[in-house]
């Protein structure tokens, strides 16, 4: 038996943020690359939708357990959330990027204000370091302590200390999330509201 890579798994790794392993029906947005497909598949959905192979419009209403969004564009997050079924999930990687290419969306703050929107529950962030394709650690940004023990991590590398102390300063004025390159949101359909429209 062949060995699979690390890499894969370590994609998949936010698995375990689920309240169950058992993936179901999952889809995977347009803009997920071939690592993030074939770890997916490790996965062993019931039924795996890739949209760039498929499109949206073969994934039906209220049919999908799971959806996974690389970047969050707006109208592929009010898909994914319409292809929900009560009580889905909604993974998204966010990559940093400059504020005036994607003004709704830009970083963390803006993922989870645009689940929100989406009338999504239970929003998290998470910061994945050192970043999503090699993540060592996913850490839950809302807790102060998980993402205080990370940065100490870091204060024995090259410029180290001075990264943990701005980080620190970030984190104690409530702007840490804006510097975080790498992360996720995951938000939760309601189990019985309707999504809106």
């Amino acid at each position: 038996m062949s060995q699979l890579p690390l890499e894969l798994w370590r994609r998949i790794d936010w698995r375990f943020l689920l309240p169950d392993l058992d993936v179901g029906t999952v889809v995977c947005g347009s803009r997920c690359d071939e690592q993030l497909v074939a770890a997916l598949r490790l996965l062993e959905p019931t039924t795996l939708h890739v949209v760039a192979e498929v499109g949206w419009e073969t994934v039906a209403e209220g049919s999908v357990d799971v959806a996974v969004l690389a970047g969050l564009d707006p109208a592929e997050l009010r898909r994914a959330a319409l292809a929900l079924r009560p009580g889905g999930w909604v993974y998204a990687e966010i990559y940093r990027g400059p504020a005036w290419a994607l003004p709704r969306t830009w970083g963390l703050l803006g993922a989870r204000r645009t689940l929100r929107s989406a009338g999504l529950q239970d929003v998290a962030m998470h910061w994945h370091a050192p970043d999503i394709r090699t993540c060592a650690r996913i850490v839950p940004l809302q807790g102060r302590e998980a993402v205080r023990a990370t940065l100490l991590r870091h204060e024995g590398v090259r410029f180290g200390h001075l990264k943990s102390g701005l980080g620190r300063g970030a984190l104690r004025a409530g702007l840490f999330p804006l510097g975080v390159p790498e992360g996720s949101v995951l938000g939760r359909r309601p189990d019985s509201a309707p999504m809106p429209a």
